[in-house]
């Protein structure tokens, strides 16, 4: 779940370079609750003028359920087009819709390869 969700604000960081003409600065460190447990040391992206802001989980909200939701679609036989628009209803104004895309794109690559080594 880490992982997807850090490949989700990759994706979102990578997107707001490229509209924003701005340069990567590594990550910081930090803990979210979930359902289903802490997730420590989750990586959080960040540019070098500090003015990316992941839309997966407010800056100093510590719990989060985004990515429930998620599986929990993808899991019951929703399609990741179907999640999209979903996605896109629940966000909206938060997502472009090509952002939503990209975003349903690589988790379900995560998934699908989670999957595979289980």
């Amino acid at each position: 779940m880490k992982e997807i969700l850090e490949t989700i604000m990759n994706t979102e960081r990578e997107i707001f370079i490229e509209n924003n003409n701005e340069t990567r600065n590594g990550t910081y460190i930090r803990t979210l609750n979930t359902k289903y447990g802490f997730m420590d040391y989750l990586k959080v992206l960040r540019d070098r003028e500090g003015n990316f802001r992941t839309m997966v989980f407010d800056s100093y909200k510590k719990s989060l359920n985004i990515e429930d939701l998620i599986l929990s679609l993808y899991s019951n036989g929703i399609s990741t087009r179907r999640i999209s628009m979903i996605l896109d209803e629940i966000f909206h104004g938060r997502y472009s819709k090509s952002t939503i895309s990209k975003i349903t794109d690589v988790v379900k690559e995560e998934i699908d390869a989670w999957q595979f080594n289980h």
